[in-house]
């Protein structure tokens, strides 16, 4: 017994459309760009920091997509910037400028969702909390929070091209913040614009 299809070419573009327009199950992306810090930033003596707080942002990581857009993933960020302290002289009133390298090294697990417009387009939306290092000079407890939005060119059947926008909140604990009016918590927070490469199957 052969069942035939009214419209055969129909039934086989539907087909072939599904297919075109699934989500890849496994992507691995980088990127880089530009990273701006949001929150207020004191020196140790506890006065305002007034300088540049743009900065460099890397981040790479792994998505798994399941077939209804659910979606699973590691990610590791980090921010870079290059801080300028000015220091009184003791006795002249004169004072040096102190440049120093400071930032953070992220890594979390996410989740969110992710879905395709046409042929070309895939657009992804993720959250996650994990693991941020403070470089500088903090120790002791470090929680951190992101969000991320994500917009994917599919260039080919493997490589593709993404821009992103993501927003990072880390927290510590530190005693090495010995201000008059320090609570024992402090942290950073900044935003992020970042384009690369994404390879997917």
């Amino acid at each position: 017994l052969r069942l035939r299809s009214k419209h055969p070419a129909k039934v086989i573009r539907r087909m072939n459309d599904r297919q075109r327009n699934r989500l890849p199950r496994h992507l691995f992306y980088g990127s880089a760009g530009a990273g701006f810090v949001i929150s207020d930033l004191y020196t140790i003596d506890g006065a305002p920091y007034d300088g540049s707080t743009a900065g460099i942002a890397y981040n790479a990581g792994y998505d798994y997509c399941f077939a209804r857009g659910f979606t699973l993933g590691l990610r590791y960020a980090c921010f870079r910037m290059k801080a300028e302290l000015s220091i009184p002289h003791p006795i002249a009133p004169i004072s040096s400028v102190l440049r120093c390298n400071i930032g953070t090294h992220y890594a979390a697990p996410e989740a969110g969702y992710s879905f395709r417009v046409g042929n070309k387009f895939m657009f992804s939306a993720l959250a996650g909390i994990g693991y941020v290092n403070y470089f500088e000079r903090m120790e002791g407890t470090r929680l951190s929070l992101d969000g991320i939005v994500r917009a994917t060119l599919l260039l080919s059947k493997r490589l593709d091209i993404g821009a992103e926008v993501g927003g990072y909140s880390s927290y510590f604990t530190s005693s090495a913040l010995e201000t008059a009016d320090f609570d024992g918590h402090a942290g950073i927070k900044y935003v992020s614009i970042a384009m690369g490469l994404h390879l997917h199957f």
